[in-house]
């Protein structure tokens, strides 16, 4: 029998396996990346689902309203953010770092972020939450 090189480790934990990974550590953090809107991919405290599950980004709104206002008012109370998922290999370990981030205000000026990192073993380690804080929840 052959034991498991970091090479032949490293090839089990894809892009995709990273991300999945990432995001099940991510939902058990005191603060996960999250959002507050009423529509799109989200509802009320918008989980990390949103973020896409390959390295790219999406386009979806955050609340500025509060509860959720009438039909007529939703285009008014959505403010535009946009959420990335960003993969890069750890060359000198092996496995991967995962970022999940928000952006939001004029051009995109504002942000928050959240690293993980995924080792060939399958291991996750929370590196940090960094960025501007995330808009807040309206009541």
């Amino acid at each position: 029998m052959q034991r498991p090189t970091w090479k032949r480790m490293d090839r089990r934990v894809t892009v995709s396996v990273a991300i999945a990974l990432a995001k099940e550590a991510a939902n058990k953090q005191k603060s996960p990346p999250r959002i507050y809107a009423y529509y799109g991919p989200l509802a009320v405290g918008g989980s990390l689902g949103a973020w896409p599950d390959k390295p790219g980004s999406v386009q979806t709104g955050y609340n500025t309203c509060g509860a959720p206002p009438p039909p007529a008012l939703m285009k008014n109370c959505n403010q535009p953010m946009t959420l990335t998922t960003v993969v890069n290999p750890r060359k000198s370990r092996g496995g991967y770092t995962v970022i999940f981030e928000s952006r939001w205000g004029e051009a995109n000026s504002r942000y928050n972020s959240w690293q993980f990192d995924v080792g060939v073993d399958r291991r996750v380690t929370f590196v940090g939450e960094k960025g501007d804080g995330l808009p807040p929840m309206v009541q």
